[in-house]
C-alpha cells in the first residue's frame, strides 16, 4: 500500500535556507554550492516554500560528509545519487559532480548558472 510519507514534516521556508547558507558559511571553507529546483526558487523570490532543500557541489563526498558534521548536520543517506541530510527536521539534499540522480548535466552546466 502506498504511504504518502513527505520529506519534511513542514515546509521548508527562506528561513530554514538563510540558517542552513549561515552554519556551511560559518566553516569558512572552500566550497561550491548550486541551488537546484525549489530551493532555486525560494532563493529568487519565484515560490515562498519549498519541500526540501536541494544543492548539487562539486566537491567530493569526503568533504561534505567532513564540513557539514562539523556543522553539526547529521547524515540519513551516504548515496551518492542523492546523500540526505539533516538540520534538526529540515531535509537537505546534495547531489555531486555533474549528475542529478544519475542523469548527466550538459557540459556546461556551471557556465549556464547563475550567481545568487
Amino acid at each position: 500500500m502506498y504511504e504518502n510519507k513527505p520529506k519534511n514534516p513542514f515546509n521548508t521556508k527562506i528561513d530554514e535556507l538563510e540558517l542552513f547558507i549561515q552554519l556551511i558559511a560559518d566553516l569558512d571553507e572552500d566550497i561550491e554550492l548550486f541551488a537546484m529546483g525549489g530551493t532555486a526558487m525560494v532563493m529568487k523570490n519565484i515560490k515562498e516554500v519549498t519541500k526540501d532543500i536541494d544543492f548539487l557541489t562539486t566537491s567530493d563526498y569526503t568533504n561534505i560528509n567532513k564540513l557539514f558534521k562539523l556543522a553539526g548536520l547529521k547524515e540519513e543517506s551516504n548515496s551518492r545519487l542523492c546523500n540526505i541530510w539533516r538540520m534538526n527536521k529540515t531535509r537537505i539534499d546534495i547531489f555531486y559532480g555533474a549528475f542529478i540522480l544519475g542523469t548527466a548535466l550538459p557540459q556546461d552546466w556551471k557556465e549556464l548558472s547563475e550567481h545568487i
